[in-house]
């Protein structure tokens, strides 16, 4: 790989649409949905919008506070893009636990899913100068939702900042039997090496297709089997 290819570290639809842009990605088979390359790089693109709109830049943190849901893939391409460090948080926590990863993180953008609008109730008044924006197209109080603001946003490629592999693009939290929950620092070239190494470990072939199962918010759920199908040029069956 020449150092022209490296340029394109993160970005991880905006090169797979440049090489196979009208190859079918993803299926959302909640909406009965299917994306090219292309269509969900132009995706991913319209959320970068958002944020960078919002002042978000590389290095700020991005949570998202969901289930499984494909605004989701969506929030995670474009943070690669831009170089921001995706801090998605464990529904299952407690209130107490989730407030402490808010002011652990102090993210600069909080996305949640709707239906979990009760427990996130506990803890949006921790959530003052941050974007806040609810996934999917269901409006809630005065917040505004995802693809109302994807609507209103170019699809064209963004200008991507200086990314290394040593920059961070996840943190996980794993809270193990006692304390408090730690996050685990996830750099662009850990999640790229580790996509090559299952691809390779497994066997993974092109005609290959997978159901995306594992929680989203899980270190299963993007580095076992999205980065690793979709790298591969695999068709990734998303189930909520």
């Amino acid at each position: 790989m020449d150092r022209k290819d490296w340029s394109w570290i993160g970005d991880w639809t905006g090169r797979r649409a440049l090489l196979t842009p009208e190859r079918e990605a993803l299926v959302d088979n909640i909406q009965n949905k299917r994306y090219t390359f292309k269509e969900i790089d132009e995706r991913a693109n319209q959320v970068a919008r958002i944020l960078l709109d919002s002042g978000v830049q590389k290095g700020d943190r991005v949570c998202v506070y969901s289930k499984n849901r494909f605004a989701f893939l969506d929030i995670l391409f474009a943070c690669g893009k831009m170089g921001a460090i995706l801090t998605p948080f464990n529904i299952r926590l407690t209130t107490p636990e989730i407030e402490y990863l808010l002011r652990k993180t102090n993210p600069s953008a909080v996305f949640y899913d709707p239906s979990l609008q009760t427990q996130f109730e506990e803890i949006r008044p921790l959530v003052k100068d941050q974007l806040l924006v609810a996934i999917g197209n269901k409006r809630v109080s005065s917040d505004s939702d995802i693809y109302s603001l994807m609507t209103k946003r170019s699809s064209t490629a963004v200008e991507r900042p200086s990314i290394t592999m040593d920059d961070p693009y996840l943190i996980v939290f794993t809270g193990g039997t006692t304390g408090l929950p730690k996050g685990a620092v996830l750099s662009h070239g850990l999640v790229f090496w580790n996509s090559v190494n299952t691809i390779v470990s497994w066997g993974l072939k092109p005609d290959d297709i997978q159901p995306l199962l594992f929680p989203l918010f899980h270190t299963g759920g993007i580095n076992v089997l999205l980065i690793p199908f979709l790298h591969s040029l695999l068709i990734v069956i998303y189930i909520n």
